[in-house]
């Protein structure tokens, strides 16, 4: 008895080849490669080996990247509105930051709540101040704020 071939495949060993697509800096289509070989030897000819072009956590979210040129690549036809909508979502702080599940709390100088946020970025964003600051008063609350709010995190119960 002998098995039959459903997918016979193109007849030599190997992976498939994976079209890249090709944008500029504000998202116009400028070409495709045939496979991620040809972009490799376009964009970096003197690598020895190769570049792994698939394992940024850009790439590993939204399947695409940016080039060292300020270019954009993809393995789908993403267009112009979508690039820069996950563009946006990428530069993001509320969005991409990862310790984004650890709720702050706001005190007055009576040591009463005032307020609560789910996370630093949210409550820098609102309070106008930088999550730097945030994060220090949250880490070395026991001095007296030079404002009349200070913050806390919110303790795991």
């Amino acid at each position: 008895m002998t098995r039959e071939i459903k997918n016979p495949g193109r007849g030599y060993s190997g992976k498939e080849k994976i079209k890249i697509y090709h944008y500029d800096k504000r998202g116009n289509y400028i070409k495709t490669f045939e496979s991620l070989s040809e972009l490799r030897k376009e964009y970096y000819p003197h690598d020895i080996g190769k570049r792994p072009l698939f394992n940024s956590l850009k790439w590993k979210k939204f399947e695409y990247d940016t080039l060292e040129d300020g270019t954009f690549y993809s393995n789908y036809r993403i267009g112009r509105e979508k690039l820069f909508k996950l563009e946006r979502i990428y530069n993001s702080e509320l969005c991409m930051k990862f310790d984004l599940n650890q709720p702050i709390i706001m005190y007055n100088l009576l040591n009463k709540p005032v307020a609560s946020f789910n996370n630093k970025y949210v409550a820098a964003e609102i309070c106008k101040l930088t999550v730097g600051k945030i994060e220090y008063g949250c880490k070395n609350g026991k001095k007296q704020p030079k404002k009349d709010f200070y913050f806390k995190y919110k303790e795991k119960i």
